[in-house]
C-alpha cells in the first residue's frame, strides 16, 4: 500500500500493438481499455469456465511469463501493461505454486510499461 492508501497496480501481458492502439482509442473518448476478469465468463465471447485475465504483482514476473510461455517467434510482439487493479482484493489464485494470479473484476489497463520503468534493461 502505497503512503496515501491506494494499492500498488498489478501487471498483465498482451500484444504490444492492438493494447497500445486500444488505450489510444479510448482516451480520445474518455472511455478505458478493460483487462477482463472472471465476471465476464460466458460473454463476449469467453467460455463458461474462463478465468480471468492472467495478472502479475510486478513487471518483472510479467516479462518472466512472456519468456516462458510464449513461443520465440511471437515474443518481440508481446508487452507489460500496467492494470488498475489491486493484488489483494481484485486477484485470486488457484494454485499457490504459480507466480500469477487471475482477475477478479473487469479492471482498467492503464498503460505501456517500458523496460527502463521495471527494471529488467
Amino acid at each position: 500500500m502505497s503512503e496515501i492508501g491506494i494499492p500498488p497496480p498489478v501487471f498483465t501481458v498482451g500484444p504490444r500493438d492492438a493494447y497500445v492502439e486500444g488505450l489510444a482509442e479510448v482516451r480520445q473518448t474518455g472511455q478505458v481499455l478493460l483487462k477482463f476478469g472472471m465476471e465476464m465468463a460466458g460473454h463476449k465471447g469467453k467460455a463458461p469456465e474462463y478465468l480471468g485475465g492472467i495478472v502479475f504483482q510486478n513487471p518483472r514476473d510479467a516479462r518472466r511469463y512472456i519468456d516462458e510461455e510464449w513461443p520465440e517467434e511471437t515474443k518481440p510482439q508481446m508487452a507489460v501493461f500496467e492494470v488498475k487493479a489491486s493484488w489483494e482484493h481484485d486477484c485470486y489464485s488457484i494454485d499457490d505454486e504459480v507466480y500469477w494470479r487471475y482477475l477478479t473484476y473487469n479492471r482498467p489497463i492503464t498503460w505501456l510499461v517500458t523496460e527502463d520503468e521495471d527494471g529488467t534493461s
